[in-house]
């Protein structure tokens, strides 16, 4: 299982917090396949049809890498993680 975290260990921060929990970015499979998903912060923002940023539409971007430690296990993009947490 491929996994990327922080290199310094820190509490979590923002709305993804879990109380006792190690926070790792860890690649989400099924078997032999990577499964994908859009990551939900990203997403969050930019809503479901996307938003148009200098004349080109911009959509959540689709990742195989989850947050082990969320309650939820949410998709999330490496700039969303290392924001969140």
């Amino acid at each position: 299982m491929y996994m990327v975290s922080s290199s310094s260990p820190k509490e979590a921060q923002g709305k993804y917090q879990t109380a006792n929990s190690v926070h790792l970015l860890v690649v989400n499979k099924k078997g032999e396949k990577s499964v994908k998903g859009r990551c939900v912060t990203c997403y969050e923002n930019l809503g479901r049809s996307g938003t148009i940023v200098a004349g080109k539409l911009k959509r959540a971007p689709q990742v195989v890498t989850t947050c082990s430690g969320c309650p939820k296990k949410p998709f999330m993009c490496k700039d969303c993680y290392y924001k969140t947490h």
